[in-house]
């Protein structure tokens, strides 16, 4: 399973004022997978109690559907998730 991250900034946020009054706002990242509905959710929960995302101001995580990829084979993506669960788990379901 791969993963795109990309460079982002916010909006919307306070800045952090740190010391001698310089201001910090922090580097953000957004980061993107193609995934299943059911491990897209499993990882969107994940990410919230993991990085305390249901604070204010830390962050947020979402999911999307996605109707159309190019250069994506969905059914490559399944094979491999469910060879990684088997592996992992030792279980063939």
């Amino acid at each position: 399973m791969g993963a795109t991250v990309i460079s982002g900034r916010g909006i919307g946020f306070p800045e952090h004022i740190t010391f001698f009054g310089l201001t910090f706002r922090g580097i953000e990242q957004v980061i993107l997978w193609v995934l299943d509905d059911a491990t897209s959710a499993r990882i969107a929960n994940r990410l919230n109690l993991e990085l305390d995302l249901l604070k204010p101001f830390q962050g947020l995580s979402f999911c999307l559907p996605i109707d159309h990829a190019e250069g994506v084979d969905p059914d490559a993506i399944a094979a491999h998730i469910r060879a990684r669960h088997s592996a992992t788990t030792g279980d063939d379901s």
